[in-house]
């Protein structure tokens, strides 16, 4: 059953972002938090309430949020922030982005004038969110340019809005405890926590079985560093699935990170994506916890949310594999047939070739 969840955080959150953190005097001693959580925290929210449902024999065999996903047959699709009950989406950076041509080479620049003397720009983007009204009239052909110049000067705008409008950040000292919770001397470590504000919720879209789905409403999950706890407050069908469409030039706009190998010193772009013409933000890596060595690892890099990949008429057929959904009556395309909610994107117009 496809399924759209909200999750509700009950105090601060942490995502830690991957940079070394041990504490005390090595330099080590500040943590941070992503805005956005990363893809195995989601999974592992959900996962937590899944894997008490399994027995002993199961719990045995599971070492990642991806096993115990499998083991109840269940995916999770996307997510995003949410607030006041409308869903949030990151921001298609590529909405900005012209493509001109000198001499063989195809080149991105920002056609309009106010945004193109903004500092940082392209950072300062991938803080932005866009409404469910906003995407809608993009898909009808509207322009949201001056809504993005209202939000990045933090002015009013229903259309797109700032992580800073629903996320407050908290800078909180602590001790490091040792092997027996015994409190280690000298080292005093700063962390940076998120507090959602009034109203703000993630929302999961997940393909769960009814049961499993029901199970899941009102249950405490544990979401992200520290335990910090989660109530799952609506379960809804506001998800359906369907059929492969006619694929024409598109801008597709990642919602969830993406991962793709490493090709020497550079990145593969998915196969469908005319690289010229594409926007990648930024490149992160992320770590998690594993239950099998009980240590942080290496999880790999990943894209940022936001960034957007233009499908051509000569690209369109390899989309022809995607899994293509619609979250209350929005396109979302996928084409990754795996657990996690990783490569999933907003299906938008292509315009003149993206």
């Amino acid at each position: 059953m496809l399924t759209l969840l909200h999750l509700v955080p009950q105090d601060v959150l942490m995502f830690r972002t991957p940079r070394p953190f041990r504490g005390g005097e090595r330099g080590d001693f500040s943590a941070e938090s992503h805005l956005y959580p990363p893809p195995k925290t989601i999974a592992g929210a959900i996962a937590s309430v899944l894997y008490s449902m399994l027995d002993q024999s199961k719990q045995n065999q599971v070492r990642t949020p991806e096993d115990v996903l499998r083991e109840f047959h269940s995916r999770i699709i996307a997510y995003g922030w949410s607030h006041e009950g409308e869903l949030l989406f990151p921001f298609p950076v590529g909405l900005i982005f012209h493509f001109g041509r000198i001499g063989g080479y195809t080149f991105a620049y920002v056609k309009n004038e106010k945004l193109s003397r903004i500092k940082d720009l392209e950072n300062r983007l991938r803080n932005l969110l866009i409404t469910e009204k906003g995407v809608r009239n993009i898909l009808y052909g509207k322009d949201v340019t001056d809504d993005i110049i209202k939000a990045l000067e933090r002015r009013n705008s229903e259309t797109v809005i700032s992580l800073d409008e629903i996320l407050t950040r908290e800078l909180r000292t602590g001790i490091a405890l040792g092997d027996n919770k015994i409190t280690k001397e000298g080292y005093l470590y700063n962390a940076t926590f998120i507090r959602p504000k009034k109203d703000t919720s993630i929302w999961i879209m997940a393909d769960l079985k009814e049961d499993i789905a029901n199970e899941l409403k009102n249950k405490q999950v544990k979401l992200g560093g520290r335990g910090r706890i989660a109530v799952v407050k609506s379960v809804l069908r506001d998800v359906e699935m369907y059929g492969n469409p006619e694929i024409k030039p598109a801008k597709l706009s990642l919602i969830t990170y993406a991962k793709y190998h490493r090709n020497g010193f550079y990145y593969s772009y998915p196969e469908w994506a005319n690289q010229e013409r594409s926007i990648i933000t930024s490149l992160t890596y992320m770590s998690g916890w594993s239950l099998k060595s009980q240590r942080a690892e290496f999880l790999g890099y990943y894209v940022y949310p936001g960034s957007t990949y233009c499908v051509d008429d000569k690209s369109a057929h390899v989309l022809r594999d995607s899994i293509f959904y619609k979250v209350r009556d929005i396109p979302v395309a996928r084409d990754c047939d795996c657990p996690l909610p990783i490569n999933t994107y907003l299906v938008l117009p292509g315009g003149d070739v993206c």
